[in-house]
């Protein structure tokens, strides 16, 4: 099979397109400005281990996810 130039960019771009940001908002109760700035987040699977800092609109942005199972983890100073 023989592609051409356009479909061959496209088919590189596939893998990319699949992966994407991933946002994990805190609750409003309790008051999520109360936790520290140096609290984070990761994603974590087979092999595979995202990390994000917290934002100031206190969520978790995780970016170039791609699909799939992840087990989610808070990491606080303050709380446990």
């Amino acid at each position: 099979m023989r592609f051409t130039f356009e479909t061959s960019a496209i088919l590189a771009l596939l893998p990319r397109a699949l992966a994407d940001s991933l946002t994990l908002y805190l609750p409003s109760n309790p008051n999520p400005f109360s936790i520290p700035a140096n609290t984070h987040a990761t994603l974590s699977s087979a092999g595979v281990h995202f990390s994000a800092p917290l934002s100031s609109a206190n969520t978790f942005v995780f970016h170039n996810v791609t699909p799939g199972s992840y087990l989610a983890d808070v990491h606080c100073p303050t709380d446990a």
